[in-house]
């Protein structure tokens, strides 16, 4: 893995939190599922996770972001020519701080600093990388002039095993507000596990497209909504029901969930608790996969 994995990692949350529907809470709603708008961006949210997260351990998945990024020499290890040193060659740095000034991905403008550092040097760990987001600010603004702003902080930890199976640890805080809903503001809390198992004779290599392989998600996260000085809190189980199957020939949009889904088949639940503990079970939401194309019901 080269020196652009840390960037498209650490925004792979706000830039779903910049693509889900996300409607105010009002005094009468019992909980922040009332309809399937809200039902959308639970589920959303945990996919968007998953697919940029995936898709973006390629330098394929970074895009423009790449060229507009600068190392910060006062807390980078920097060769003589401004480049990140990489000891053991595996292509992920030592230690770089990436710094973001009004980058444009998709239409979102990305600020604040990245930091990716290489955890060990152990041939069979090759690959393996630590990134952590200092206030990464996504703010995505819509055709009606109305501004949707992520801001995330937090850790994402990535084992890489003989470059074939990978296990990512993502320890992250994001808070979202919307200029549509001046009032409302919502903060994740995560602490989910994805899996990814290349399929049989791939391998993981970030200076190619992330191969075929199967994916699995699990883990908890918080949910907190703020709004007109009314405060729900939901807590969240995330489930992988069947093993997602990972194909990058598929390219169905679905811009309702998360740009574009290279999930061809699998399901994930998302059980949705009234506290902490998980006793009161408000709402299982389920992200279905078939034929490279998402859906999400509830019940």
């Amino acid at each position: 893995m080269k020196t652009a994995l840390l960037p498209a990692l650490t925004l792979a949350l706000v830039l779903s939190a910049c693509t889900t529907s996300s409607p105010p809470v009002t005094a009468s709603e019992p909980a922040p599922l009332a309809d399937m708008a809200t039902q959308t961006e639970v589920g959303g949210a945990v996919a968007s996770d998953v697919e940029q997260t995936l898709g973006s351990l390629s330098d394929v998945g970074v895009g423009p972001l790449a060229s507009c990024r600068a190392p910060d020499a006062a807390s980078s290890a920097l060769d003589a020519g401004g480049r990140p040193v990489d000891s053991d060659a595996d292509g992920v740095p030592d230690h770089v701080t990436w710094v973001y000034t009004a980058c444009m991905r998709g239409g979102a403008s990305v600020n604040g600093r990245a930091l990716l550092s290489d955890p060990s040097a152990d041939v069979a760990l090759a690959g393996s990388f630590v990134d952590t987001a200092q206030n990464l600010t996504l703010a995505y603004t819509r055709a009606d002039g109305t501004t949707r702003t992520a801001v995330r902080t937090g850790t994402s930890s990535g084992t890489l095993r003989n470059r074939t199976d990978l296990t990512i640890v993502r320890t992250i805080d994001e808070t979202v507000s919307d200029s549509a809903h001046p009032t409302r503001q919502a903060t994740w809390k995560n602490l989910v596990t994805v899996q990814f198992t290349a399929a049989t004779g791939q391998t993981i290599d970030r200076r190619s497209a992330l191969p075929a392989g199967t994916v699995t998600v699990n883990g908890p996260r918080e949910w907190h909504i703020t709004s007109g000085g009314r405060q729900v809190d939901r807590y969240l189980q995330i489930t992988t029901t069947t093993p997602i199957a990972y194909d990058p020939t598929c390219t169905t949009k679905a811009e309702r969930i998360f740009g574009t889904s290279h999930a061809r088949s699998g399901a994930f639940d998302v059980q949705v608790y009234s506290e902490a503990a998980h006793t009161t079970l408000l709402k299982t939401v389920t992200v279905t996969y078939t034929d490279c194309a998402p859906s999400i019901s509830a019940s």
